[in-house]
């Protein structure tokens, strides 16, 4: 049917188009929906809808009236991460779906996902995914 709904495929699937040697597999880890209690999942919602916003423990643990370790505590009880790597993890799913649309350059990806700096958001794709946000982009682009 084509490569490119090879791609589509694929990239529903989670699997390589054409997997490189040594590349770790990747993973869609939880869709972007919120887990856990109502407070929780209203602060999920706007990291969401706003992933450029400033999301320190501090700052996330004022806006739902939590002290910071309740919100930890809460955020390892709900979903199985700290708020920070829950923050990361969301920032990282929208850089994805951004550059799997493959129309804005890298700078505006990381800015819109909420990283600051390409820098910022390659690391995270190094660490995560072991690849680079342009050789992800390359892999699960749409080509259009």
């Amino acid at each position: 049917m084509g490569e490119r709904i090879a791609r589509d495929v694929a990239r529903q699937l989670v699997l390589f188009y054409k997997r490189p040697g040594g590349q770790l597999q990747y993973s869609r880890q939880r869709e972007l929906s919120p887990a856990g209690r109502s407070a929780l999942q209203s602060l999920q919602r706007q990291i969401i809808q706003q992933p450029d916003a400033e999301y320190s423990v501090e700052a996330m643990a004022r806006m739902v009236m939590l002290e910071r370790r309740q919100l930890t505590r809460l955020f390892a009880k709900e979903t199985g991460l700290s708020p920070a790597r829950w923050v990361e993890q969301t920032r990282l799913t929208i850089a994805r779906s951004l550059l799997e649309d493959g129309r804005k350059p890298p700078k505006v990806v990381a800015a819109e996902a909420g990283f600051g700096s390409v820098r910022v958001l390659r690391r995270v794709f190094q660490r995560h995914l072991g690849v680079t946000p342009a050789e992800y982009r390359k892999r699960f682009g749409q080509r259009h």
